[in-house]
């Protein structure tokens, strides 16, 4: 099988799977527990949290998908369910007419979402685009400033390996770590991780000069983590107990149970909402917390419970 016959069995299946087309990872649309509307239920979100890539590139870019690929779909169903009830059981043609237009109807709600992201994958295996908006057909039309050359690389320079597989953040681990400050701390934990067979995909340190306090988020995948998480748990708790450290270590697919603390002004609300909405804060949101009732309704629209509490001074 060669390279461009992988390529679109790779673009289909992701399709099927109603997954992002470059990186398979990320949802097309929202997933089935969070829709609050058929708007929800037919519209994708507007790109991939993940890889930035953009499902929609110009307004009616899904037109024919709707037309050509689920109409046209709902239409060779309703022929060969009409064909097949005609020349077998000879039905009245009431009874004949509803046994054709309601399962294509049903055909065509179901499959509305898997024409879009069929036509995602096709549009995206013959016309690929890129983030930067390179790539033929659609967009803005705007064309990036010309780049001044790059000097050519020699002929035995090592290149590059391209990993084989995008990694999925399901597949990363989360270590949150605080402790006195002291020198040497973040490579003790570096080495840690890398001793221990961990690949290091984010690290993010501050330390506070007041009160000489350290903070470290570190994101990690492959290793003992994966092999045998009790006795990297363990391990651990060791290098912790031996610099003081308080530490949490958790998959980053388990959605952080969350409140929302949020004033009269609602602006930050909407952002958090939409990135909980399109699944870029995964986060489990139950409840939103406010000493003014503005925002009640933009919360209840989404399914989250909402709570005034008066805050003040005298109670």
């Amino acid at each position: 099988m060669n390279h461009d016959s992988r390529r679109a069995r790779l673009y289909v299946s992701r399709a099927c799977l109603l997954k992002c087309p470059e990186c398979g990872t990320r949802p097309i649309f929202l997933p089935l527990l969070r829709i609050r509307s058929l708007s929800d239920y037919f519209t994708p979100l507007d790109g991939c949290p993940r890889c930035g890539y953009a499902y929609e590139r110009e307004t009616g870019y899904f037109l024919l998908a709707v037309w050509a690929i689920n109409y046209g779909f709902g239409s060779i169903l309703g022929i060969a369910i009409y064909c097949f009830l005609e020349f077998n059981y000879h039905l009245s043609l009431p009874v004949l007419l509803g046994s054709v237009i309601t399962p294509v109807v049903l055909f065509n709600f179901f499959f509305a979402r898997h024409s879009k992201a069929l036509f995602l994958a096709l549009d995206h295996y013959f016309d690929p685009h890129t983030k930067d908006g390179s790539g033929g057909g659609g967009g803005s039309g705007k064309t990036n400033p010309p780049t001044s050359p790059v000097p050519a690389a020699p002929v035995d320079a090592p290149r590059p390996v391209e990993p084989a597989l995008h990694l999925s953040f399901s597949l990363m681990h989360l270590l949150k770590l605080n402790c006195p400050d002291a020198v040497g701390l973040l490579a003790r934990i570096t080495g840690f991780i890398a001793a221990s067979g961990g690949n290091l995909l984010d690290v993010s340190q501050y330390t506070d000069p007041v009160l000489r306090w350290f903070f470290t988020r570190l994101a990690f995948t492959g290793g003992m983590v994966e092999d045998d998480f009790a006795r990297f748990e363990q391990d651990t708790r060791a290098l912790a107990d031996s610099m003081n450290a308080e530490w949490t270590l958790r998959h980053s697919d388990r959605p952080v149970r969350t409140v929302i603390l949020v004033s009269k002004q609602d602006h930050c609300l909407v952002d958090l909402l939409w990135r909980w909405r399109s699944r870029e804060l995964n986060i489990d949101l139950p409840l939103v917390i406010s000493n003014h009732d503005d925002a009640r309704p933009l919360v209840e629209r989404e399914g989250i419970s909402f709570e005034k509490m008066d805050f003040s001074t005298d109670k």
